[in-house]
């Protein structure tokens, strides 16, 4: 946050407010977004490069992490 908060004011409210958006869209339509390595599925933020990883289990919904796109993609895993 700190980066996007000295590039400009505004990005860091528009980064919250795209990943608030994500999720609402998530919550909507859990199944919209692709599984990704088994059981996880994965929305791409479109402004940022950023993905939420996320589990569908029954009537539960639970978002494992929020990563940056270039980061190690196996970080994520594992965690619940």
């Amino acid at each position: 946050m700190e980066f996007y908060a000295e590039e400009s004011q505004q990005t860091p409210e528009r980064f919250i407010s795209e990943v608030e958006n994500a999720l609402d869209e998530i919550s909507l339509f859990p199944q919209r977004y692709p599984l990704y390595r088994g059981k996880y599925r994965r929305k791409i933020l479109k402004k940022h490069p950023f993905a939420i990883f996320y589990l569908v289990e029954e009537d539960e919904i639970t978002v494992t992490g929020i990563y940056h796109t270039s980061r190690k993609p196996d970080r994520w895993m594992g965690r619940k």
